[in-house]
């Protein structure tokens, strides 16, 4: 067994919802103890020493219990004197930033798809001025469809980044309107503010590329 810090990279679980979770737990400064055996992946325990939570690969309801550990983090929060309204500022950040890293992560990604678009496009110019050399055509054909299918797929992967990253604004966006003290919210609301027109921007490049794939000006 090994003891992973909130510092730390943990190890990749292969089910979504423990990611997740993970992800949840790390914010706040829990640790994993990795075990890793045939059913048991490890135990998630919170840095007070009073709450933990067993983490399977596979077991029937792992999901439920995933996603009850946010529950259970605030309950612990409570428990040892961190008032209401500092968990709730707290967890609108961890959504924030989790939002912020996929935006980096699909604007990274947008340059690189455009970059190959544009090398395709270069390359069906290159196409027409060989037209009467069918060997180097031919392999200059080759090029191009694997140039599209990689970029194909890089896209699928930005969309979904995407999705999650709206995912995560929405749901900050709901724990800041819990806050009963508005004024305390402003700092994190402009963030969310320019975390939207952010993902707004990203969201209408993706779908140019969807659409007819020419580059944007």
């Amino acid at each position: 067994m090994r003891t992973y810090t909130a510092d730390e990279e943990w190890p990749r679980h292969d089910k979504k919802h423990w990611r997740d979770a993970f992800e949840h737990a790390q914010a706040v400064g829990w640790f994993l103890d990795h075990i890793d055996a045939a059913h048991r992946f490890g135990t998630l325990r919170c840095p007070y020493g009073c709450h933990n939570v067993k983490v399977d690969h596979t077991a029937v309801g792992g999901d439920m219990f995933a996603a009850s550990l946010p529950n259970k983090i605030r309950a612990c929060q409570k428990a040892n004197g961190l008032d209401p309204t500092s968990i709730k500022l707290a967890e609108a950040t961890r959504l924030m930033d989790t939002a912020e890293a996929l935006i980096d992560r699909i604007e990274e990604g947008l340059t690189s798809v455009w970059s190959k678009q544009c090398a395709t496009e270069e390359l069906d110019r290159i196409c027409l001025q060989i037209e009467t050399a069918d060997t180097t055509l031919q392999d200059e054909v080759l090029a191009r469809a694997i140039a599209a299918e990689d970029s194909a797929t890089e896209v699928e992967d930005l969309q979904q980044w995407s999705d999650e990253a709206e995912s995560h604004a929405d749901e900050a966006e709901g724990v800041l309107k819990k806050v009963s003290r508005q004024t305390v919210t402003r700092p994190l609301r402009g963030r969310l503010d320019g975390l939207r027109d952010r993902l707004a921007n990203v969201c209408k490049q993706l779908d140019a590329l969807d659409g007819n794939g020419t580059t944007p000006l």
